[in-house]
């Protein structure tokens, strides 16, 4: 994927496949594009763009969707383990019926149910020293929505 339009792309693609109870556990380097694919992926799920922000200091945002259930976005940059999500009320979250995007899931991987998990794997090529930062990027998805996603 070379461009932000296509992550937007991808996104809108993720949005049709999505089901309640889902979890997207988002894993790449830092400026790899996390952020920017939740805020597409709330886009196409009729959330206002402008709305979505990185939930690094408080943790976690919900958004009502035009589908009638709520994205939660989960940033876990600063957690240390999955106990840490109890301080944010993750089995209410987890209980809400919506779907849930985690940032940094590697953190508290140890939370995250696997039988509602899909990886959301992001890569980024490595930039030469003086060069311009790269922009393309790949995305593997591993899990039910990978599966989803293939047809």
């Amino acid at each position: 994927m070379g461009t932000e339009d296509d992550t937007a792309t991808l996104a809108a693609r993720v949005a049709m496949a999505l089901q309640t109870g889902e979890i997207l556990a988002m894993d790449g380097p830092m400026g790899a594009g996390k952020t920017t694919f939740v805020r597409h992926l709330a886009a196409a799920l009729g959330v206002a763009p402008g709305l979505v922000a990185s939930p690094t200091y408080v943790l976690a945002h919900e958004y009502p969707t035009d589908r009638g259930w709520t994205l939660v976005h989960i940033d876990a940059y600063r957690l240390r383990s999955g106990e840490d999500l109890d301080a944010i009320g993750w089995d209410r979250l987890l209980a809400g019926g919506g779907v849930v995007v985690v940032e940094w899931a590697t953190r508290v991987a140890d939370a995250l149910p696997p039988e509602r998990l899909t990886w959301v794997r992001i890569g980024v090529p490595e930039t030469p020293v003086g060069a311009a930062p790269a922009t393309a990027r790949t995305f593997v998805f591993e899990g039910p929505l990978a599966q989803r996603l293939r047809t």
